[in-house]
C-alpha cells in the first residue's frame, strides 16, 4: 500500500513538471521577436537642378569627298611626262600628264593645209558664181550654166566648213595631249606611270582626285527623329559638330552640363566622422571641385563619376550655345585619339527612309580648311536641334529601372532614403531629363542604390570615402580603417 502511494506521488510530480515545462515553452514561443536594427548604407548623392539642355542627336558618320573624279585620257598615245607627285593637292586646270603630241601636231598642220587649199577654191568658186549671176541677169548665158557655177560655189563653201571643223578637232586633240586636273582636290595613287600607252576611253584611270575643301560627312539618324530635323531645319542650316577618327561623343554643351551636375555631389564636411554626419541636413554640404579647370580627356568628379571638365570653371572660348569651340576643346576618343571638334552645316536630307535599318541618311558640309577631315575616315557627329530651357536634370546613374518603371531614391532631411517614381523624358550626355516625379533641389542617390530599401537610413559619402575604400579611403576622423579603408569606427 505504501509503495502504491509513493508511485502515485511520483506520477503526479512528473505530470506537474511536464505541464510547467510545456507552459514555459508555449510562453516563449508566443513572444514576438523584434526586427533587427537596419544597417546604415553609405551612398553618394547629387541635387536635381535646372539646366539649359541642348537637344543633340549623336551618330557615327563617314567622311565623303564633295566630288571624286577619275582622270582618263581623251587621246591615244604614250605618256611622256607626269607633272605632279602622288598625294599632291592640285588646282583645277593644272597639267598632270603629257601624252606624246607629235602625231596630233602633224594632224593639226594637215588640217590647216587642207583648210587653206579649200579656202582658195571657195574664193574662186564664189567669184565665178557672182560673175555668172551678172551674165545670167543679162541673159548672156543659159540658166543651166548659171546653176552649175552656183552649185560649185555652194559645194566649196560646205567643204570649207568641214575643213574648219577638222581643224578644230585636230586642235582639240592636240590640246588634250596635256591632261589637266578637272577639279581642285587631292590626288591619289598614280595608276599609270610614264612610258605607258594609254587609250581614249580606257577602263584604267590615270589618277583619282577627291575634292576635300569643302567636304561632306554623311551619317544616319533614326527615322523617329526626322520630324524634329525637318521642323528645326526649316529655319536654316542646322549646326553639326564632328570629331574625326572616333566614336560619337557627347556634344560640348551636354558635356558641360554633365560635369556641372555631377562634379559637386553632397558629401560630409571635411574632418567629420560618419557617425557625426548621420542626421545632418543638406545645408551642411560643402561643394568641392567646382573651381578646377577642365582637362582634355574628361575629369573624374568627387564620387568617381566621369565628367568632361571643360565645362566646370575652366577656361576657353565658348560657342553661342555654351559649347567649347574647336580650337579650345580637344576631345579624348576611344583608343587615345585626341581631336578638336569641327563645325559645319546640315546640307542634305535623304528623300526616303531606309526600310532595312529604319534610318535616314543626312549629310553635313564642312569647309575643312585645316584638312583634318579625310575621305573615308570615320567621324563622330552631333546634330544640334534646339535648346530646352530650365530642364530638370539629374545624373543618369541615379535612375533605377524596376518592374513598375523608373524610380530614384531621394534622401530627405533625416537622411532616410525614400523611393520615388519618376518619368524620364530623355537622356543626354550622362544626364536624365525628368518630366515628372522630382523637384529642384531634391537629393538623389547616384551610387549605392543596390544597398537600399525604401525608408532605410543612409550615410552620405564624404570626400575621404571615395570609391568605398581602397588606398585613399583608409583613415577617418573617429576610428577605423587601415590602408584598405574598409571599416570605420561606429559602423
Amino acid at each position: 500500500m505504501t509503495g502504491l502511494r509513493l508511485h502515485d506521488r511520483r506520477a503526479s510530480l512528473l505530470f506537474f513538471s511536464t505541464a510547467l515545462l510545456a507552459s514555459f515553452v508555449l510562453a516563449a514561443c508566443a513572444k514576438k521577436q523584434g526586427p533587427p536594427p537596419r544597417q546604415v548604407a553609405t551612398v553618394a548623392v547629387a541635387q536635381a537642378r535646372r539646366a539649359n539642355v541642348p537637344y543633340v542627336i549623336e551618330a557615327n558618320g563617314v567622311v565623303s569627298p564633295m566630288q571624286s573624279v577619275a582622270v582618263t585620257p581623251q587621246v591615244d598615245g604614250i605618256i611622256v611626262s607626269v607633272d605632279f607627285q602622288e598625294g599632291q593637292e592640285v588646282r583645277q586646270g593644272q597639267p598632270l600628264f603629257h601624252v606624246d603630241p607629235r602625231p596630233y601636231e602633224n594632224a593639226y598642220e594637215q588640217a590647216l593645209a587642207v583648210l587653206a587649199r579649200d579656202s582658195a577654191t571657195w574664193v574662186n568658186a564664189k567669184s565665178n558664181a557672182d560673175r555668172y549671176k551678172q551674165l545670167l541677169a543679162a541673159k548672156v548665158i543659159t540658166p543651166q550654166e548659171g546653176d552649175v557655177q552656183l552649185t560649185t560655189a555652194a559645194t566649196s563653201e560646205a567643204t570649207l566648213r568641214s575643213d574648219r571643223a577638222a581643224v578644230a578637232q585636230a586642235k582639240f586633240n592636240l590640246e588634250n595631249t596635256v591632261v589637266r586636273a578637272p577639279i581642285s582636290g587631292k590626288t591619289g595613287s598614280l595608276l599609270v606611270k610614264r612610258g605607258n600607252l594609254v587609250r581614249s576611253g580606257g577602263n584604267t584611270p590615270l589618277v583619282l582626285i577627291n575634292q576635300v575643301r569643302p567636304i561632306l560627312v554623311r551619317f544616319s539618324i533614326p527615322s523617329s527623329q526626322l520630324p524634329l530635323v525637318l521642323q528645326y531645319g526649316a529655319r536654316g542650316g542646322l549646326e553639326v559638330a564632328a570629331v574625326p577618327g572616333g566614336v560619337a561623343p557627347a556634344s560640348p554643351s551636354i558635356d558641360s552640363l554633365a560635369a556641372a551636375a555631377t562634379a559637386n555631389p553632397i558629401q560630409d564636411r571635411p574632418g567629420r566622422s560618419g557617425v557625426e554626419r548621420v542626421g545632418a541636413s543638406a545645408a551642411g554640404a560643402t561643394p568641392a571641385g567646382s573651381g578646377a579647370g577642365g582637362s582634355a580627356s574628361g575629369g573624374v568628379a568627387n564620387d568617381g563619376i566621369a565628367t568632361d571638365g571643360a565645362g566646370v570653371g575652366g577656361g576657353g572660348a565658348r560657342d553661342p550655345r555654351g559649347g567649347a569651340r574647336a580650337a579650345q576643346t580637344p576631345v579624348q576618343q576611344a583608343g587615345g585619339v585626341v581631336g578638336d571638334r569641327m563645325f559645319g552645316k546640315l546640307s542634305f536630307i535623304d528623300n526616303a527612309v531606309d526600310t532595312t535599318t529604319g534610318t535616314v541618311q543626312l549629310k553635313a558640309t564642312f569647309d575643312n580648311m585645316n584638312g583634318r577631315l579625310w575621305a573615308g575616315q570615320f567621324a563622330s557627329t552631333s546634330l544640334h536641334l534646339f535648346d530646352e530651357d530650365s530642364a530638370l536634370v539629374v545624373p543618369q546613374q541615379a535612375i533605377v529601372t524596376g518592374q513598375r518603371g523608373s524610380y530614384v531614391y531621394i534622401v530627405d532631411r533625416a537622411d532616410t532614403a525614400r523611393q520615388r517614381a519618376v518619368v524620364v523624358e530623355r537622356t543626354a550626355g550622362g544626364l536624365a531629363i525628368i518630366a515628372n516625379g522630382l523637384r529642384e533641389g531634391d537629393r538623389v542617390v547616384i551610387d549605392g542604390q543596390s544597398r537600399l530599401t525604401p525608408d532605410s537610413p543612409v550615410r552620405i559619402r564624404g570626400a575621404n570615402d571615395l570609391g568605398g575604400g581602397g588606398r585613399s579611403g583608409g583613415r577617418r576622423g573617429n576610428g577605423g580603417g587601415g590602408g584598405q579603408g574598409g571599416r570605420r569606427g561606429g559602423g
